[in-house]
């Protein structure tokens, strides 16, 4: 469970809720394409990873560390004025999906948003959270930010 660092002092929810603006998420792991292969074969898998999260609710990013100690960067997600969150039903497959309803239903994507070199994201931006409660409260905050562009 996340302590009260996790959250805005200042930054509100409609409901009138703190915005959760740290804390671990899995996130869907991006393929690399072989740089000498000219077609749509891609190496490595899109697993889901374990990653920390924080977000800049004022610079408009999401980004996500190794772990909770902050050392490495793995990357970012930069909200764009057209970045759209999303909370789709995904029917998800492998070990993560067999059998497991909860994870289907902690699923939330964004839309059009660019990563740390400033490129837009061709695939959406995929996270899932562990619970009801830490889904409901990252969908609030991050939805509340992308909707501000």
């Amino acid at each position: 469970m996340c302590e009260a660092q996790c959250f805005s002092k200042s930054l509100r929810d409609a409901a009138g809720q703190p915005l959760r603006l740290r804390g671990s998420l899995l996130k869907k792991g991006g393929s690399k394409t072989a740089p000498s292969i000219r077609s749509s074969f891609t190496m490595g898998r899109r697993n889901w990873q374990r990653r920390w999260f924080t977000l800049d609710a004022e610079n408009g990013e999401l980004r996500y560390y190794e772990d909770a100690t902050m050392r490495a960067t793995k990357g970012l997600a930069r909200f764009r004025p057209n970045s759209e969150l999303r909370t789709p039903t995904k029917d998800l497959r492998g070990k993560h999906g067999r059998g497991a309803t909860d994870d289907t239903a902690y699923y939330f994507e964004v839309t059009n948003c660019e990563d740390e070199k400033h490129l837009v994201r061709s695939d959406p931006f995929a996270m899932r959270a562990h619970s009801q409660l830490e889904f409901d409260q990252w969908v609030a905050s991050v939805g509340l930010r992308a909707a501000k562009g």
